[in-house]
């Protein structure tokens, strides 16, 4: 009895832990039930881009849109994907209305960030993600899934190729009041976080203590 309950109570805390949740939600290809696309009437802005794999990164998926900035999403096994991070605002608080219309590969997939978009930490200012919504395996935002963003704010909306080692042009078009570029004008910034400073370590901390006691320690043999 005693064995059973031992083998019963490590199972349930193998169920529970972290990495077991992360298991479970790991099915990221979903069955596509959206064949979305902005009419011509409905169109506020289109760009064309090309994603030609000069810059990658580990992209994320899954995201559970909240209305915040720091949404909860999973890490996606498809690493060193191609992408292109495209600055949009609205003059009005609106609903995010966007479409991959047209590419020269059949799936993508695309993230909406708050400003700034980091490809080094790409868990950071997610907001909201769409695999398949547009027509086909192509991707979209719509009115209905209600990713608001705020008037006159930038944001960024990063388009991938589900997988690596797949590059092409592709078409983007806006919808509602939404327009590409940063809020206020002015040229495109950089979507890069601005670098961090390190944070101190204990042991960095206790090496910089003993560089001040030693520094300390030479002065007063100087005036021995």
């Amino acid at each position: 009895m005693r064995k059973t309950t031992i083998i019963a109570v490590t199972a349930l805390a193998l169920a529970t832990a972290p990495w077991a949740a992360v298991s479970a939600a790991d099915n990221e290809k979903q069955p596509d039930t959206s064949e979305f696309h902005i009419g011509a009437d409905s169109r506020s802005d289109t760009t064309t881009d090309t994603i030609d794999g000069s810059q990658t990164y580990d992209r994320r998926y899954g995201a559970t849109y909240d209305g915040t900035c720091n949404v909860s999403s999973y890490d996606s096994s498809n690493d060193g994907v191609g992408y292109v991070a495209l600055a949009v605002h609205s003059p009005s608080t609106e609903n995010l209305v966007a479409e991959v219309t047209t590419a020269d590969f059949s799936d993508s997939v695309m993230t909406l960030y708050c400003d700034p978009f980091d490809p080094a930490n790409p868990e950071q200012n997610m907001m909201a993600y769409d695999d398949d919504g547009g027509t086909g395996m192509l991707s979209a935002f719509t009115d209905a899934d209600g990713y608001e963003i705020q008037a006159d704010t930038t944001y960024w909306l990063v388009i991938a190729t589900y997988g690596p080692g797949v590059t092409g042009d592709l078409t983007v078009t806006l919808g509602g009041d939404a327009v590409f570029g940063p809020a206020g004008g002015g040229p495109t910034p950089t979507p890069f976080a601005a670098p961090g400073i390190p944070a101190a370590t204990p042991w960095g901390l206790a090496a910089l203590m003993l560089a001040f006691a030693g520094v300390a320690l030479a002065i007063l043999r100087r005036r021995a």
